[in-house]
């Protein structure tokens, strides 16, 4: 999944029915105020 303006880690996960703390340990971030437009996330359980 590509980050689009406006999202932020519990809106994505609602948008995969996962958990938000589950998509950032899949992607490794610690600090999701660094997710920038633009960046791929991997998202739980989707196969690309």
């Amino acid at each position: 999944y590509i980050i689009q303006r406006g999202d932020n880690p519990a809106s994505i996960a609602r948008k995969f029915r996962v958990t938000a703390s589950e998509l950032l340990r899949i992607n490794n971030i610690d600090d999701p105020k660094k997710l920038q437009v633009g960046q791929r996330l991997l998202i739980p359980g989707k196969v690309d």
